[in-house]
């Protein structure tokens, strides 16, 4: 039988999350659209990127600027690439079909000045592209 002493457990995951963060930047994976002059930026992962890219679009069509970023690694979360796509933004919308994991992650790397709306779906329906313009055009 294998040793899982307490010790044991902790060399273990200390050995794991040294070589995660060792191997990070090769690890992180994200998508943008239309980062670079974005006044607004959508951080959404999973099925809720779909409706983000959407909104996005629609956005986009009534003259606003608005960016996606994608991660699709969250953990390690492309904090590097996030903090550059939102260089500029005056507002920052998380779209989540649960209780706001993404958005914790996203006020923990950006300026306190950078509005940050959570729009939070967790009784089993989608969030629809019309949820985020929702969030979009208030304020």
């Amino acid at each position: 039988m294998p040793n899982v002493s307490p010790e044991n457990t902790r060399r273990t995951i200390s050995r794991i999350n040294d070589k995660i963060d060792r191997y990070e930047r090769d690890i992180w994976r994200w998508e943008e659209k239309k980062t670079e002059d974005a006044e607004i930026l959508i951080v959404a992962c999973g099925a809720a990127s779909r409706s983000a890219a959407e909104a996005a679009k629609t956005a986009g069509e009534r003259g606003k600027r608005v960016g996606v970023f994608r991660p699709i690694s969250i953990w390690p979360f492309p904090v590097e690439p996030f903090k550059k796509a939102a260089e500029g933004v005056k507002k920052i919308i998380v779209p989540e079909m649960n209780r706001g994991q993404l958005v914790h992650i996203i006020k923990e790397h950006i300026p306190e000045n950078i509005e940050v709306v959570s729009v939070q779906h967790y009784d089993g329906t989608a969030i629809m592209p019309e949820h985020i313009l929702k969030a979009l055009e208030e304020n």
